[in-house]
């Protein structure tokens, strides 16, 4: 039910508001190395990054099904609403998260809203780091949340 809307917000992002690299642009190894937060991910996962002009949208897919996506910035959008649409709070990682959760069946439907607020005596701007997956199996959904699990601020840049 969510998986064609999921799929529609991701294309949006990644190809509406994307940024063309030039060819003389070498994107580092890590998707992830400028990212304002860091994560862990399981061997074999297949990642790829989308630069907006204020946000980041990041892709991890990994065994036959699994994906997820991870957006950086400050105006995330919300996906999973309803009255079947059950949100949380709760912490990762020292972290404040908005989780919300949405099952249909046998699969399941959940995004993570980490909320990043500046750190005393830096310059920096809060940001949200909007994590999400769409209709995934119970396995899946499983090496997803691990995944999210691992999120963490990266040391201030002073």
């Amino acid at each position: 039910m969510y998986r064609a809307y999921f799929a529609w917000a991701l294309i949006v992002l990644l190809v509406g508001f994307g940024h063309r690299s030039s060819a003389a642009e070498t994107p580092p190894a890590n998707p992830f190395a400028r990212a304002s937060f860091a994560i862990t991910l399981p061997a074999g996962a297949k990642t790829a990054k989308q630069e907006g002009p204020d946000f980041d949208v990041y892709t991890v897919k990994w065994g036959q099904t699994g994906m997820l996506g991870i957006y950086e910035g400050c105006c995330p959008q919300t996906f999973l609403t309803g009255a079947a649409a059950e949100k949380s709070d709760i912490t990762i990682n020292d972290l404040s998260v908005r989780q919300t959760t949405l099952r249909d069946g046998e699969h399941t439907s959940k995004e993570f809203y980490f909320d990043f607020k500046p750190e005393p005596g830096t310059n920096a701007f809060p940001f949200v780091v909007h994590a999400w997956y769409s209709d995934l199996d119970e396995a899946d959904a499983k090496t997803a949340d691990e995944i999210f699990s691992t999120i963490r601020r990266k040391p201030a840049r002073r």
